[in-house]
Protein backbone atom coordinates (compact mmCIF):
# COMPACT_ATOMS: atom_id res chain seq x y z
CA UNK A 1 0.00 0.00 0.00
CA UNK A 2 1.40 3.29 -0.73
CA UNK A 3 2.09 5.95 1.27
CA UNK A 4 -0.41 8.59 0.15
CA UNK A 5 -2.98 5.65 0.35
CA UNK A 6 -1.89 4.85 3.90
CA UNK A 7 -2.12 9.14 5.04
CA UNK A 8 -6.13 9.38 3.04
CA UNK A 9 -7.57 6.60 4.06
CA UNK A 10 -9.58 8.50 6.48
CA UNK A 11 -10.45 10.92 4.81
CA UNK A 12 -11.84 9.14 1.25
CA UNK A 13 -13.94 7.31 3.92
CA UNK A 14 -15.24 10.15 5.08
CA UNK A 15 -16.08 11.47 2.31
CA UNK A 16 -17.31 7.76 0.79
CA UNK A 17 -20.09 8.05 3.93
CA UNK A 18 -20.71 12.07 3.31
CA UNK A 19 -21.86 11.25 -0.10
CA UNK A 20 -24.08 7.93 1.70
CA UNK A 21 -25.65 10.51 3.77
CA UNK A 22 -26.48 12.88 1.24
CA UNK A 23 -28.12 9.99 -1.07
CA UNK A 24 -31.77 9.54 -0.51
CA UNK A 25 -31.13 5.29 0.37
CA UNK A 26 -29.04 5.83 3.10
CA UNK A 27 -29.99 9.38 4.53
CA UNK A 28 -31.61 7.88 7.34
CA UNK A 29 -28.99 5.41 8.37
CA UNK A 30 -26.57 7.59 8.24
CA UNK A 31 -25.81 11.01 9.78
CA UNK A 32 -23.34 13.41 8.87
CA UNK A 33 -21.53 13.38 12.28
CA UNK A 34 -21.18 9.72 12.10
CA UNK A 35 -18.69 10.58 8.91
CA UNK A 36 -16.88 12.83 11.22
CA UNK A 37 -16.49 10.21 14.01
CA UNK A 38 -15.71 7.20 11.40
CA UNK A 39 -12.58 9.67 9.73
CA UNK A 40 -11.29 10.13 13.26
CA UNK A 41 -11.38 6.85 14.66
CA UNK A 42 -9.48 5.84 11.35
CA UNK A 43 -7.49 8.29 12.23
CA UNK A 44 -6.67 7.24 15.99
CA UNK A 45 -5.97 3.62 14.26
CA UNK A 46 -3.47 4.48 11.82
CA UNK A 47 -1.45 6.41 14.61
CA UNK A 48 -1.62 3.83 17.27
CA UNK A 49 -0.38 1.61 13.90
CA UNK A 50 2.83 3.88 13.62
CA UNK A 51 3.92 4.00 17.06
CA UNK A 52 3.66 0.54 17.05
CA UNK A 53 5.69 0.29 13.85
CA UNK A 54 8.19 2.40 15.26
CA UNK A 55 8.49 0.67 19.19
CA UNK A 56 9.34 -2.60 16.46
CA UNK A 57 11.99 -0.85 14.90
CA UNK A 58 13.56 -0.11 18.49
CA UNK A 59 12.72 3.67 19.05
CA UNK A 60 12.44 4.87 22.34
CA UNK A 61 10.31 7.27 24.50
CA UNK A 62 10.25 11.06 23.21
CA UNK A 63 11.99 9.98 20.10
CA UNK A 64 8.65 7.89 18.96
CA UNK A 65 6.39 10.47 19.22
CA UNK A 66 9.10 12.62 17.83
CA UNK A 67 9.49 10.38 14.57
CA UNK A 68 5.53 9.53 14.51
CA UNK A 69 4.40 13.10 14.65
CA UNK A 70 7.17 13.84 12.08
CA UNK A 71 6.40 10.79 9.45
CA UNK A 72 2.48 11.19 9.93
CA UNK A 73 2.62 15.13 9.35
CA UNK A 74 3.92 14.61 5.88
CA UNK A 75 2.31 11.54 5.05
CA UNK A 76 4.78 9.29 5.16
CA UNK A 77 3.17 6.40 7.25
CA UNK A 78 3.92 3.45 4.92
CA UNK A 79 7.69 4.11 4.99
CA UNK A 80 10.56 2.95 6.97
CA UNK A 81 10.37 5.05 10.46
CA UNK A 82 13.78 6.89 10.20
CA UNK A 83 13.98 9.88 9.44
CA UNK A 84 17.39 11.90 7.86
CA UNK A 85 17.02 14.06 11.17
CA UNK A 86 17.90 11.10 12.95
CA UNK A 87 21.44 10.35 10.82
CA UNK A 88 22.83 12.97 12.79
CA UNK A 89 21.91 12.08 16.08
CA UNK A 90 23.79 12.79 19.64
CA UNK A 91 26.24 10.46 20.92
CA UNK A 92 23.95 9.72 24.09
CA UNK A 93 21.13 9.14 21.41
CA UNK A 94 20.07 5.35 22.12
CA UNK A 95 18.70 4.55 18.72
CA UNK A 96 20.73 1.97 16.60
CA UNK A 97 21.06 3.53 13.06
CA UNK A 98 19.97 1.63 10.31
CA UNK A 99 23.48 2.11 8.82
CA UNK A 100 25.51 1.09 12.09
CA UNK A 101 23.14 -2.42 11.17
CA UNK A 102 23.74 -2.43 7.28
CA UNK A 103 28.07 -2.47 8.08
CA UNK A 104 27.67 -5.90 10.15
CA UNK A 105 27.26 -8.13 7.73
CA UNK A 106 29.64 -10.56 7.03
CA UNK A 107 31.77 -11.22 3.99
CA UNK A 108 31.65 -14.57 2.13
CA UNK A 109 29.80 -16.34 4.93
CA UNK A 110 26.18 -16.81 4.61
CA UNK A 111 25.29 -18.47 7.94
CA UNK A 112 23.55 -16.90 10.79
CA UNK A 113 25.45 -14.91 13.15
CA UNK A 114 24.72 -15.87 16.87
CA UNK A 115 23.05 -13.56 19.03
CA UNK A 116 22.26 -15.39 22.93
CA UNK A 117 25.54 -15.19 23.97
CA UNK A 118 26.35 -15.96 27.93
CA UNK A 119 29.96 -14.90 28.86
CA UNK A 120 31.25 -15.75 32.07
CA UNK A 121 33.18 -12.30 33.37
CA UNK A 122 36.08 -13.17 35.26
CA UNK A 123 37.79 -10.81 37.82
CA UNK A 124 41.05 -8.98 36.35
CA UNK A 125 41.03 -10.66 33.36
CA UNK A 126 40.53 -8.10 29.95
CA UNK A 127 36.69 -9.24 30.93
CA UNK A 128 35.99 -5.76 31.01
CA UNK A 129 37.44 -5.18 27.48
CA UNK A 130 35.02 -8.33 26.00
CA UNK A 131 31.80 -6.96 27.74
CA UNK A 132 32.44 -3.83 25.95
CA UNK A 133 32.08 -5.71 22.83
CA UNK A 134 29.52 -7.75 23.95
CA UNK A 135 27.45 -4.17 25.13
CA UNK A 136 28.15 -2.74 21.80
CA UNK A 137 27.07 -6.03 19.57
CA UNK A 138 23.62 -6.07 21.45
CA UNK A 139 22.92 -2.30 22.11
CA UNK A 140 23.43 -1.97 17.95
CA UNK A 141 20.90 -4.78 17.72
CA UNK A 142 18.05 -3.75 20.09
CA UNK A 143 18.88 -6.79 22.22
CA UNK A 144 17.36 -7.31 25.78
CA UNK A 145 20.03 -7.89 28.20
CA UNK A 146 19.97 -9.69 31.81
CA UNK A 147 21.19 -6.63 33.66
CA UNK A 148 21.17 -5.87 37.48
CA UNK A 149 18.80 -3.79 39.34
CA UNK A 150 21.58 -1.63 40.60
CA UNK A 151 25.27 -2.11 41.28
CA UNK A 152 27.51 -3.84 38.22
CA UNK A 153 26.93 -7.63 40.23
CA UNK A 154 24.39 -10.03 39.67
CA UNK A 155 24.00 -11.82 43.16
CA UNK A 156 21.75 -15.00 41.92
CA UNK A 157 20.40 -15.14 38.62
CA UNK A 158 17.09 -14.73 39.21
CA UNK A 159 14.03 -12.38 38.00
CA UNK A 160 14.17 -10.61 41.49
CA UNK A 161 17.45 -9.63 40.92
CA UNK A 162 17.49 -8.53 37.25
CA UNK A 163 15.51 -5.63 35.58
CA UNK A 164 13.01 -7.31 34.14
CA UNK A 165 12.22 -7.31 30.15
CA UNK A 166 8.69 -6.66 27.80
CA UNK A 167 5.93 -9.49 27.81
CA UNK A 168 7.04 -12.29 25.70
CA UNK A 169 10.31 -11.05 24.91
CA UNK A 170 13.71 -13.12 25.96
CA UNK A 171 16.58 -12.24 27.42
CA UNK A 172 19.62 -12.45 24.97
CA UNK A 173 22.45 -11.59 26.29
CA UNK A 174 24.47 -12.54 29.97
CA UNK A 175 27.98 -10.29 30.83
CA UNK A 176 27.94 -9.09 33.66
CA UNK A 177 29.63 -10.29 36.83
CA UNK A 178 27.86 -13.03 38.79
CA UNK A 179 28.42 -13.13 42.77
CA UNK A 180 27.74 -16.55 42.38
CA UNK A 181 27.72 -18.82 39.17
CA UNK A 182 24.57 -21.27 39.18
CA UNK A 183 24.59 -22.50 35.45
CA UNK A 184 21.39 -24.71 35.82
CA UNK A 185 19.42 -20.67 36.70
CA UNK A 186 22.01 -19.79 33.68
CA UNK A 187 20.26 -21.89 31.42
CA UNK A 188 16.72 -21.34 32.77
CA UNK A 189 16.85 -18.00 32.08
CA UNK A 190 18.75 -17.59 28.71
CA UNK A 191 17.51 -19.27 24.97
CA UNK A 192 18.66 -22.85 24.27
CA UNK A 193 20.50 -22.08 21.47
CA UNK A 194 23.43 -20.04 23.69
CA UNK A 195 26.64 -19.69 22.98
CA UNK A 196 28.58 -19.89 26.62
CA UNK A 197 31.88 -17.89 26.53
CA UNK A 198 34.46 -17.55 28.96
CA UNK A 199 38.12 -16.22 29.90
CA UNK A 200 41.50 -16.94 31.94
CA UNK A 201 44.49 -15.20 32.29
CA UNK A 202 47.92 -16.42 33.44
CA UNK A 203 47.48 -16.84 37.58
CA UNK A 204 50.64 -14.66 38.46
CA UNK A 205 49.96 -11.56 36.31
CA UNK A 206 46.16 -12.06 37.42
CA UNK A 207 47.15 -12.10 40.74
CA UNK A 208 49.28 -9.21 40.68
CA UNK A 209 46.64 -7.18 38.57
CA UNK A 210 44.05 -7.67 41.41
CA UNK A 211 45.91 -6.75 44.33
CA UNK A 212 46.83 -4.04 42.80
CA UNK A 213 43.42 -2.99 42.11
CA UNK A 214 41.46 -4.42 45.28
CA UNK A 215 44.27 -3.08 47.45
CA UNK A 216 44.95 0.33 45.92
CA UNK A 217 41.81 1.43 44.72
CA UNK A 218 39.35 -0.17 46.41
CA UNK A 219 40.79 -0.69 49.47
CA UNK A 220 39.85 -4.08 50.35
CA UNK A 221 40.73 -4.72 54.20
CA UNK A 222 42.39 -8.23 53.84
CA UNK A 223 44.82 -6.80 51.39
CA UNK A 224 45.61 -3.61 53.05
CA UNK A 225 46.94 -5.80 55.75
CA UNK A 226 50.14 -6.02 53.35
CA UNK A 227 52.63 -3.36 53.87
CA UNK A 228 55.90 -1.87 53.39
CA UNK A 229 57.51 -0.73 50.56
CA UNK A 230 56.31 -3.22 47.80
CA UNK A 231 53.34 -4.57 49.58
CA UNK A 232 52.55 -7.29 46.67
CA UNK A 233 56.23 -8.47 47.44
CA UNK A 234 55.64 -8.84 51.09
CA UNK A 235 52.08 -10.66 50.48
CA UNK A 236 53.29 -13.39 48.17
CA UNK A 237 55.53 -14.35 50.56
CA UNK A 238 52.70 -15.61 52.43
CA UNK A 239 49.83 -15.07 50.94
CA UNK A 240 47.44 -17.23 52.73
CA UNK A 241 48.28 -15.35 56.15
CA UNK A 242 46.46 -12.40 54.58
CA UNK A 243 43.77 -14.46 52.95
CA UNK A 244 39.69 -13.90 54.48
CA UNK A 245 38.42 -16.89 56.19
CA UNK A 246 35.48 -17.18 53.78
CA UNK A 247 37.43 -17.91 50.13
CA UNK A 248 34.70 -16.17 48.12
CA UNK A 249 35.13 -12.91 50.20
CA UNK A 250 38.96 -13.10 48.43
CA UNK A 251 40.11 -11.67 45.23
CA UNK A 252 43.26 -13.35 45.20
CA UNK A 253 42.68 -17.11 46.42
CA UNK A 254 42.39 -19.47 42.88
CA UNK A 255 39.16 -16.80 41.95
CA UNK A 256 39.11 -17.88 38.62
CA UNK A 257 37.90 -21.07 39.43
CA UNK A 258 35.72 -19.44 41.85
CA UNK A 259 34.02 -17.88 39.14
CA UNK A 260 34.21 -21.07 36.95
CA UNK A 261 32.11 -22.36 39.86
CA UNK A 262 34.43 -23.89 41.73
CA UNK A 263 33.06 -24.82 45.15
CA UNK A 264 34.55 -22.35 47.84
CA UNK A 265 35.10 -25.08 50.74
CA UNK A 266 37.37 -27.02 48.70
CA UNK A 267 39.27 -24.52 46.67
CA UNK A 268 42.44 -24.88 48.96
CA UNK A 269 42.08 -28.51 48.57
CA UNK A 270 42.21 -28.91 45.27
CA UNK A 271 39.78 -31.87 45.17
CA UNK A 272 37.36 -33.41 42.71
CA UNK A 273 39.86 -31.10 39.78
CA UNK A 274 39.74 -33.32 36.69
CA UNK A 275 35.46 -33.87 37.47
CA UNK A 276 34.98 -30.04 37.79
CA UNK A 277 37.69 -29.42 34.24
CA UNK A 278 34.78 -31.83 32.35
CA UNK A 279 32.06 -30.32 33.80
CA UNK A 280 33.26 -26.88 32.76
CA UNK A 281 34.02 -28.33 29.40
CA UNK A 282 30.54 -29.38 28.90
CA UNK A 283 29.33 -26.11 29.29
CA UNK A 284 31.48 -23.90 27.75
CA UNK A 285 31.61 -23.59 23.99
CA UNK A 286 34.53 -21.29 24.04
CA UNK A 287 37.09 -20.42 26.90
CA UNK A 288 39.88 -17.17 25.65
CA UNK A 289 42.79 -16.21 26.79
CA UNK A 290 43.77 -12.71 27.56
CA UNK A 291 47.34 -13.03 27.34
CA UNK A 292 46.54 -13.87 23.88
CA UNK A 293 43.75 -11.92 23.34
CA UNK A 294 43.67 -10.65 19.47
CA UNK A 295 44.19 -14.45 18.99
CA UNK A 296 40.86 -15.15 21.08
CA UNK A 297 38.98 -11.95 19.22
CA UNK A 298 39.38 -13.41 16.35
CA UNK A 299 38.35 -17.01 17.44
CA UNK A 300 35.14 -15.35 19.05
CA UNK A 301 34.61 -13.40 15.73
CA UNK A 302 34.38 -16.73 13.56
CA UNK A 303 33.01 -18.85 16.05
CA UNK A 304 29.90 -16.29 16.66
CA UNK A 305 30.02 -15.44 13.02
CA UNK A 306 30.33 -11.68 13.55
CA UNK A 307 32.34 -8.94 11.76
CA UNK A 308 35.46 -7.39 12.04
CA UNK A 309 33.45 -4.10 13.08
CA UNK A 310 32.21 -5.96 15.73
CA UNK A 311 34.74 -6.97 17.69
CA UNK A 312 37.21 -4.08 17.68
CA UNK A 313 37.91 -2.74 21.17
CA UNK A 314 40.09 -0.45 23.29
CA UNK A 315 41.58 -1.85 26.31
CA UNK A 316 39.66 -0.94 29.28
CA UNK A 317 41.10 -1.52 33.07
CA UNK A 318 45.11 -1.73 32.30
CA UNK A 319 46.90 -2.49 35.08
CA UNK A 320 48.35 0.82 36.57
CA UNK A 321 50.89 0.55 39.57
CA UNK A 322 52.25 2.51 42.13
CA UNK A 323 55.65 0.69 41.45
CA UNK A 324 58.35 0.91 38.79
CA UNK A 325 58.77 -2.63 39.71
CA UNK A 326 58.81 -5.49 36.42
CA UNK A 327 56.74 -8.45 37.13
CA UNK A 328 59.72 -10.81 35.93
CA UNK A 329 61.20 -9.01 39.19
CA UNK A 330 59.00 -11.13 41.58
CA UNK A 331 59.56 -14.64 42.74
CA UNK A 332 56.66 -16.82 41.08
CA UNK A 333 56.86 -19.45 43.11
CA UNK A 334 53.40 -18.92 44.55
CA UNK A 335 51.67 -20.16 41.46
CA UNK A 336 52.67 -23.47 42.79
CA UNK A 337 51.00 -22.52 45.93
CA UNK A 338 47.58 -23.90 47.35
CA UNK A 339 46.21 -19.65 46.34
CA UNK A 340 46.99 -20.20 42.96
CA UNK A 341 47.01 -24.18 42.47
CA UNK A 342 43.66 -24.44 41.04
CA UNK A 343 43.85 -21.07 39.31
CA UNK A 344 47.19 -22.58 37.00
CA UNK A 345 45.48 -25.94 36.52
CA UNK A 346 42.42 -23.84 35.48
CA UNK A 347 44.62 -21.58 32.75
CA UNK A 348 47.01 -24.36 31.45
CA UNK A 349 43.94 -26.28 30.62
CA UNK A 350 42.14 -23.63 28.97
CA UNK A 351 45.75 -22.69 27.30
CA UNK A 352 46.07 -25.77 26.05
CA UNK A 353 42.35 -25.93 23.91
CA UNK A 354 43.24 -22.33 22.44
CA UNK A 355 46.71 -23.93 21.51
CA UNK A 356 44.98 -26.53 19.47
CA UNK A 357 42.33 -24.37 18.17
CA UNK A 358 44.45 -22.21 16.49
CA UNK A 359 46.47 -24.87 14.91
CA UNK A 360 42.31 -26.29 13.57
CA UNK A 361 42.00 -22.63 12.59
CA UNK A 362 44.23 -22.90 9.11
CA UNK A 363 46.80 -21.34 7.37
CA UNK A 364 44.86 -17.79 7.60
CA UNK A 365 44.61 -17.35 10.88
CA UNK A 366 47.89 -15.36 11.63
CA UNK A 367 47.13 -13.35 8.59
CA UNK A 368 43.51 -12.62 9.74
CA UNK A 369 44.78 -11.89 13.45
CA UNK A 370 48.05 -9.78 11.94
CA UNK A 371 45.19 -7.88 9.58
CA UNK A 372 42.74 -7.21 12.56
CA UNK A 373 45.53 -5.79 14.48
CA UNK A 374 46.14 -3.26 11.85
CA UNK A 375 42.47 -2.84 11.57
CA UNK A 376 41.80 -1.89 15.19
CA UNK A 377 45.00 0.64 15.53
CA UNK A 378 43.77 2.52 12.65
CA UNK A 379 40.30 2.69 14.57
CA UNK A 380 42.28 3.50 17.83
CA UNK A 381 44.25 6.46 16.04
CA UNK A 382 40.96 7.80 14.39
CA UNK A 383 39.06 7.61 17.56
CA UNK A 384 42.24 9.51 19.44
CA UNK A 385 41.45 12.58 16.98
CA UNK A 386 39.23 15.56 18.22
CA UNK A 387 36.38 14.82 16.10
CA UNK A 388 36.76 13.63 13.05
CA UNK A 389 35.24 15.12 10.34
CA UNK A 390 34.49 12.25 8.19
CA UNK A 391 34.01 8.54 8.94
CA UNK A 392 37.09 6.23 8.98
CA UNK A 393 36.35 3.77 5.84
CA UNK A 394 37.21 0.59 5.01
CA UNK A 395 37.04 -1.05 2.04
CA UNK A 396 35.67 -4.78 1.25
CA UNK A 397 37.91 -7.37 1.36
CA UNK A 398 38.73 -11.11 2.32
CA UNK A 399 37.97 -10.70 5.87
CA UNK A 400 34.81 -8.64 6.14
CA UNK A 401 32.84 -6.50 3.70
CA UNK A 402 32.64 -2.13 3.38
CA UNK A 403 32.43 -0.65 7.01
CA UNK A 404 33.14 2.47 8.39
CA UNK A 405 33.98 3.93 11.93
CA UNK A 406 32.14 7.00 13.17
CA UNK A 407 32.05 9.63 15.85
CA UNK A 408 29.14 7.42 17.14
CA UNK A 409 31.36 4.06 17.13
CA UNK A 410 34.02 5.59 18.89
CA UNK A 411 31.91 6.90 21.91
CA UNK A 412 30.98 3.28 21.99
CA UNK A 413 34.22 1.95 21.95
CA UNK A 414 35.61 4.68 24.78
CA UNK A 415 32.71 3.97 27.30
CA UNK A 416 33.94 2.32 30.37
CA UNK A 417 31.94 -0.84 31.91
CA UNK A 418 29.76 1.59 34.82
CA UNK A 419 28.76 4.35 32.69
CA UNK A 420 27.65 1.76 29.98
CA UNK A 421 25.91 -0.21 32.26
CA UNK A 422 23.78 2.83 33.19
CA UNK A 423 22.87 4.11 29.78
CA UNK A 424 21.82 0.25 28.94
CA UNK A 425 19.80 0.13 31.97
CA UNK A 426 18.04 3.49 30.66
CA UNK A 427 17.45 1.65 27.50
CA UNK A 428 15.86 -1.11 28.74
CA UNK A 429 14.02 1.09 31.41
CA UNK A 430 12.28 3.37 28.58
CA UNK A 431 11.26 -0.42 26.74
CA UNK A 432 9.21 -1.05 29.69
CA UNK A 433 7.57 2.53 29.71
CA UNK A 434 9.39 3.49 33.08
CA UNK A 435 10.28 7.09 33.14
CA UNK A 436 11.74 8.67 30.75
CA UNK A 437 15.28 10.53 32.37
CA UNK A 438 17.45 12.88 29.65
CA UNK A 439 21.12 10.56 29.26
CA UNK A 440 24.64 11.70 30.83
CA UNK A 441 26.68 13.16 28.33
CA UNK A 442 29.16 9.77 28.53
CA UNK A 443 31.08 11.18 25.51
CA UNK A 444 33.41 14.16 25.33
CA UNK A 445 35.60 14.34 21.73
CA UNK A 446 38.66 16.02 23.69
CA UNK A 447 39.30 13.20 26.06
CA UNK A 448 39.46 10.75 22.98
CA UNK A 449 43.18 11.84 23.24
CA UNK A 450 43.52 10.03 26.28
CA UNK A 451 43.54 6.73 24.40
CA UNK A 452 46.12 7.70 21.84
CA UNK A 453 48.78 5.36 23.89
CA UNK A 454 46.41 2.88 24.75
CA UNK A 455 46.36 -0.51 23.30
Amino acid sequence: MSDTLHTRTPWVAFVFCAKMALGRSYSRYVQPVWCIFIAVALTEFVFIAMVMKVHKHGFTGKEQMVEVLHAFRNGQTGRPLRSTSLSNATMQSHIPLKADLDKTSSSGNTSREVQHVFFLKVHKAASSTVLNILYRFGYARSKNFVLPRKGNYIELVDHNNIIPIPSRNSYDILCNHLQIVSYPKVAKIMPQDTVYIGIVREPFERLHSSFEYYRNQLSREYLMKATGIDPFRTYIQNPMSFEPLNPIDSFTNNRMALDFGYPPGNVNGAKNVQKFLDHVDSIFDLVLVSDVFDESIILLRRRMNWTMYDVLYIPKNERVTSLNVSLQDYNRSVVDSNILRLDKILYDHFLGKLKRDILKAGETFVEEVTYFQTVRHRALEYCSKIAPPENLKFPACKWHDRFEVSNKDCWLLAQEETPFLEFLRNVQNDRLGLHYQDLPKLYDAKKMKLFRNRG
